[in-house]
C-alpha cells in the first residue's frame, strides 16, 4: 500500500526519535563506565545496590552528568537535531537556556518488546535538592506509557518458559530480582496498571503474580487495576512481603530459591485476598460489611469463565457466611447490568454491518420485557433455544452417521473457535458442557430448576414467552422454529449464519484496528481481514446468499 505524505512523516518522525535515544543511551552508558564522575557517582551507587556488572549491561544503565549539557552538545555534533532530542525529553529548550534534562541522575533505559530504547527513567542520587526523585521520558509517538512494561524484553522468553509473570512496581524490583535469578519479572513502573499493559502479559501467559511491599494504601488503590487483569480472564496471586521490605530488598538478602519459595508459601488467590483484605476489621458494621461484600461480587462478575466464577462464589460463601445462592444471584445481576453497557455499545458500533440476517441488527420489539434475553442477537438467541429445548434429540447426516443436536452445535463452535457473545449464551454453554457426562445433556425442566436462580429465571422466561418470540420472529422472516424432527437443515443453516455474523464482527474490528494500527502492524492486519474475508466468502457460497461489509 502506498503511504500517504502524512504516514511518510509520522514515519519518519519515529525513526528518528527512536535514534536519537537509541544514541543517548549509548551516550549514557559511556558516562558511566568511561568518565570519573559516572564511576565514582553512578558505577557506585548501582554497585551498591548490589548490580553486578552484567546485570549493569544487560538493562544497559548508564549515567548523565551534573554538568548541564553534555549530552545535547555531543548530539548536535553527531549531526542529531534538537527539535527531536526535546520531543524525547532528553533536552530542555528554553528562550535563554537549552540543556540536558537528566542530568546528575542515574538512567534506565526503557526498552520496547523487539529492545529498541524508546525512553528513559531516571532517578536522582542528591538529597539537598528540590527536585522530583525520579524523571521519565514525555509520550511521544515511540513512548506510551500505559503501553509499556519495564523489563518485558529482558523477560518475555522466561515468562514464556516458566508460563508464569511477576509484577512489581519499580525499576530496581525488576533488576533485583534478574540479579537474584528471577528473571520473568516487569514492572508498571509506579503507574496504575492498565488494560493494555494487561494485554501485553497475557500474550506471553495467563498466570500473574503481584509483589507488593505491604503497603496497604498503595493495595487498596490497585484493585481496581487487578479486576481489569481478571476481566482478561487470567489467574492472579498476591504476594505480600514482610513488613520492612519490597521485592528489591528482600531479593538482595536471599537467594533465587529462598525468594521462589517465600513466594509460592505466601502467594494467594486474588478473591481471597481482597475479602481479607476488606473484611478483616472487625468493627465493620452492617452496611460497610454489605458494601464490602458486593465489592468483592463485582470483581467476580469480572470473570469470563463461568465455572471459575462459580468457584470463587463458594470460596466467598466459605470466607463471608453469605447465603451461597443468593450471592449467586447478585454476581448475575452485575453480570446483566455490564453486560447490557457492552452490548449496547457494541450494537452502535456494528450499525455499518450488514449480513443475510437484518441491516441493521435490531432488538426483537416484544410486547413483554426479557431482560437479558432481550440483550442477546436473535440468530444467537435461537442456538440458545435450539440447545435448551432439543439438545438431547438425534440428528442424522447424508452419510447415515448421527450424533445428537447438542454434541454438533458445540463441535461446530468448537472446531471453528468461535465463542457465543452474550455472558448468559456461554454460560449455558458452560452447563452443557460440565454437565454432560453421560452423553445426555441438562433437559428444559432441569434448566428451569437449576440451583442457579439467575439461570432458572431466564430460562422461565424463554418458556413463557417462547409463542411472543416465535410471532415477532414469524413475521420478520428472522426465525422459522423447528416444527418436526426434520430440521437439520434448518440447524445448519443458522450455525452459518451466525457463523457469517462472527467473521463481519472480527472484520470490522480489524478495519478499527487498521485505522489506528503503526506501519509496522499493518501487513499482519491486511493478512488477517483477507483470512476472514476468504472464510466469509466461503460461508455465503454455502448459505447461497451474497454478505456486504459497508
Amino acid at each position: 500500500k502506498e503511504l500517504t505524505p502524512e504516514q511518510i512523516k509520522d514515519n519518519t518522525e519515529r525513526e528518528s526519535l527512536l535514534l536519537v535515544t537509541e544514541y543517548a543511551k549509548k551516550f549514557f552508558v559511556d558516562q558511566l563506565f568511561k568518565t570519573e564522575e559516572g564511576q565514582a557517582v553512578g558505577l557506585s551507587y548501582f554497585k551498591e545496590r548490589g548490580f553486578s556488572i552484567d546485570t549493569i549491561n544487560k538493562f544497559e544503565l548508564g549515567y548523565s552528568a551534573e554538568r548541564g549539557n553534555l549530552l545535547t552538545q555531543a548530539a548536535e555534533k553527531a549531526g542529531y537535531q534538537l527539535a527531536y532530542l526535546e520531543k524525547t525529553g532528553l533536552v530542555s529548550v528554553k528562550e535563554n537556556y537549552t540543556g540536558d534534562k537528566m542530568r546528575g541522575r542515574v538512567i534506565f533505559p526503557i526498552h520496547g518488546l523487539t529492545g529498541r530504547t524508546i525512553a528513559f527513567g531516571a532517578r536522582i542520587l542528591r538529597t539537598d535538592v528540590n527536585m522530583p526523585k525520579y524523571l521519565n521520558s514525555p509520550e511521544s509517538v515511540i513512548y506510551h506509557k500505559s503501553d509499556v512494561l519495564y523489563g518485558i524484553f529482558q523477560a518475555k522468553s522466561q515468562i514464556v518458559k516458566s508460563d508464569k509473570c511477576f509484577l512489581v512496581e519499580g525499576y530496581t524490583d525488576v533488576i533485583s530480582l534478574h540479579q537474584a535469578g528471577i528473571t520473568n519479572v516487569v514492572a508498571s513502573s509506579g503507574t496504575s496498571l492498565t488494560e493494555n499493559q494487561i494485554r501485553l502479559i497475557k500474550r506471553f501467559t495467563n498466570q500473574l503474580t503481584i509483589l507488593y511491599d505491604g503497603d496497604w494504601a498503595g493495595i487498596k488503590a490497585s484493585l481496581r487495576g487487578i479486576d481489569m487483569v481478571l476481566s482478561q480472564d487470567m489467574d492472579v496471586r498476591i504476594v505480600l512481603f514482610p513488613d520492612g521490605d519490597d521485592p528489591d530488598s528482600f531479593s538482595r538478602k536471599h537467594t533465587a530459591e529462598e525468594v521462589l519459595e517465600f513466594i509460592a508459601q505466601n502467594e494467594k488467590d486474588f478473591i481471597k485476598f481482597k475479602a481479607q483484605l476488606l473484611l478483616t476489621d472487625k468493627d465493620l458494621d452492617a452496611v460497610s460489611k454489605a458494601n464490602a461484600i458486593n465489592d468483592i461480587i463485582r470483581t467476580i462478575a469480572k470473570i469470563e469463565d463461568p465455572i471459575k466464577r462459580q468457584v470463587y462464589i463458594k470460596e466467598t460463601h466459605q470466607l463471608v457466611g453469605f447465603d451461597e445462592r443468593q450471592l449467586s444471584f447478585q454476581v448475575g445481576n452485575f453480570l446483566s447490568v455490564e453486560k447490557q453497557k457492552a452490548e449496547s455499545k457494541q450494537i452502535n458500533n456494528s450499525q455499518n454491518i450488514r449480513g443475510p440476517l437484518s441491516s441493521p441488527i435490531q432488538e426483537p420489539e416484544v410486547e413483554h420485557s426479557l431482560g437479558v434475553l432481550n440483550e442477546i442477537d436473535p440468530i444467537e438467541l435461537e442456538l440458545l433455544k435450539t440447545l435448551i429445548y432439543h439438545a438431547n434429540e438425534t440428528i442424522v447426516f447424508d452419510n447415515e452417521e448421527q450424533t445428537t443436536v447438542g454434541a454438533f452445535i458445540i463441535s461446530e463452535l468448537d472446531h471453528d473457535q468461535i465463542t457465543l457473545r452474550h455472558q448468559f449464551s456461554r454460560n449455558i454453554l458452560s452447563l452443557f458442557l460440565t454437565t454432560n457426562t453421560d452423553g445426555s445433556f441438562l433437559s428444559t425442566k432441569q434448566l428451569v430448576d437449576h440451583s442457579d436462580p439467575f439461570v432458572s429465571i431466564q430460562v422461565t422466561q424463554i418458556e413463557s414467552e417462547a409463542h411472543n418470540l416465535s410471532k415477532y420472529w414469524e413475521q420478520k422472516n428472522l426465525y422459522q422454529p423447528p416444527k418436526s424432527a426434520h430440521y437439520k437443515k434448518t440447524i445448519i443453516k443458522t450455525l452459518l449464519e451466525y457463523k457469517t455474523r462472527w467473521i463481519l464482527r472480527q472484520m470490522a474490528e480489524i478495519l478499527e484496528q487498521i485505522q489506528q494500527a503503526k506501519p509496522e502492524q499493518l501487513a499482519e492486519l491486511m493478512q488477517n481481514y483477507q483470512q476472514y474475508n476468504t472464510i466469509k466468502m466461503m460461508l455465503a457460497k454455502e448459505l447461497g446468499e451474497r454478505v456486504i461489509v459497508n
